[in-house]
């Protein structure tokens, strides 16, 4: 986790596949981490 600007940021690993597992493991009301593609 970082912070920036006050607000608490998830590091995302270099593994990270975008999968969302994340999302349904962490235990909060509301979506904690929201998975956007890149758009290049």
């Amino acid at each position: 986790m970082t912070s920036e600007g006050g607000k608490t940021v998830p590091k995302v690993l270099d593994g990270c596949t975008g999968c969302g597992v994340c999302v349904m493991v962490c235990p909060t009301e509301g979506p904690s981490i929201i998975v956007e593609p890149i758009k290049s």
